[in-house]
């Protein structure tokens, strides 16, 4: 990719985003946070943009609009995360109770289950968006207690995962920030590890829901492997050989597919997907 090629989509991103860091842009493009500085500098000489501390903003981003971490982590990867919801909606059952976590991708997965709720349906959250969504009246929704993180829109700390050790859960979906073959899943905080842990250990069988951007990335901490999670679900961009490998490192993996009309193949019960570590062969 030329230096101009490159300083294009650097202003795609910012005018998507609103604004972009040095550190994101460097990793997103994998060039040096130096050559970064040299690129905004100069599309801010050009007039493309608007230089600030630590990175680059769009001059259309309105002075009340406040795109907050939450909101950028919200817009990336958007249409991959409404495929993984799509996808895993119809492993729900009637009568079930089950966990989504405080991650965006777990939002897609909750305005999928929206469209057509199993019915008498449980979701124990620490998501905030979930939780003050509207949403069908058949669904019960309970917000796990806990110190409110703004910048993730959840409930975390000693009190959420406290809580999850009380209840039972049929089905846990869980995210993270990163997934390797040698880390397993990973995330950015301890609090957040604990309340996914917590969500793992209550629920009678557990998937990880992970779009294929996250695949062969690092994260600070890891805290479940392929032992801990019954299914793990990506989407159909996911390669081949990518979705080999972890499968033949113990991972139960299954992609969606993309059929004629763009309509998601979906997972379900009756497929033979998994089985819970919590049963026999």
């Amino acid at each position: 990719m030329s230096n101009e090629q490159r300083r294009a989509k650097i202003v795609e991103r910012i005018e998507r985003d609103g604004f972009a860091t040095v550190v994101g842009l460097a990793k997103e493009f994998a060039v040096s946070p130096v050559t970064v500085h040299r690129d905004l500098g100069a599309l801010a000489q050009r007039g493309a943009i608007r230089r600030i501390r630590g990175g680059g903003s769009s001059f259309n981003l309105r002075p009340h609009e406040i795109r907050t971490e939450y909101v950028l982590r919200e817009a990336q990867n958007r249409d991959l995360k409404l495929e993984l919801g799509m996808f895993a909606v119809k492993l729900i059952p009637d009568r079930s109770v089950i966990f989504l976590d405080g991650s965006t991708t777990c939002v897609s997965l909750f305005k999928a289950i929206n469209t057509a709720p199993p019915r008498q349906l449980t979701i124990v959250t620490n998501s905030l968006t979930v939780a003050s969504s509207s949403c069908d009246r058949s669904i019960g929704i309970v917000l796990t207690p806990g110190d409110v993180d703004q910048s993730l829109r959840a409930t975390i700390g000693s009190w959420t995962p406290e809580f999850l050790q009380g209840i039972n859960i049929d089905i846990a979906f869980i995210s993270g920030a990163a997934l390797s073959l040698r880390s397993g899943l990973m995330t950015t905080q301890a609090a957040i590890a604990d309340v996914g842990l917590a969500a793992i250990n209550r629920a009678g069988r557990s998937v990880a829901v992970v779009d294929s951007s996250k695949f062969d990335s690092q994260a600070l901490l890891p805290f479940a492997d392929a032992g801990q999670i019954d299914l793990l679900l990506s989407d159909s961009s996911l390669p081949d050989d990518r979705a080999t490998e972890y499968q033949n490192a113990g991972w139960t993996l299954e992609r969606s597919t993309r059929l004629e009309g763009g309509e998601i193949e979906r997972a379900g019960p009756g497929s033979n997907h998994w089985n819970s570590r919590h049963e026999g062969p």
